[in-house]
């Protein structure tokens, strides 16, 4: 069970609430280029240089990591790696709730504390099994 699942069966939030949020959640996500910053394996210059490369007609249709892996910027298995972070979530649907008003902080931190309780349970009976 998901906790966007456990939060709309127990009716803590509307599902127009949930859609929102999760459509929020999909919306919201850092590019490779800036996941690539973060992690220090790129400079600025690096972006630029990935960017300008992307208007070149001979590169036309390639995506960022082929280019940065084509410039010598970045090798492949870090492109795996970033695009693998790129599709995690960055925010959690229960901040994303709280941040629009759905959910107070306080319902929030009782929800959780109900969703792990069910987390162990389960958990734990097919530990017996």
């Amino acid at each position: 069970m998901h906790f966007s699942q456990y939060l709309l069966e127990n009716n803590i939030v509307s599902e127009e609430s949930m859609q929102k949020a999760l459509l929020e959640q999909r919306t919201v996500r850092p590019t490779v280029g800036q996941l690539a910053m973060d992690r220090k394996w790129i400079t600025r210059q690096g972006i630029f240089k990935i960017l300008i490369a992307q208007n070149d007609p001979h590169k036309t249709g390639k995506r960022f990591g082929e280019i940065a892996v084509d410039l010598d910027l970045l090798i492949m298995s870090q492109v795996e790696e970033l695009v693998l972070a790129q599709n995690h979530p960055s925010n959690f649907i229960g901040e994303i709730l709280v941040k629009q008003d759905a959910l107070s902080v306080s319902s929030l931190i009782k929800a959780l504390s109900g969703f792990n309780k069910i987390l162990k349970a389960h958990k734990a009976s097919k530990a017996e099994s």
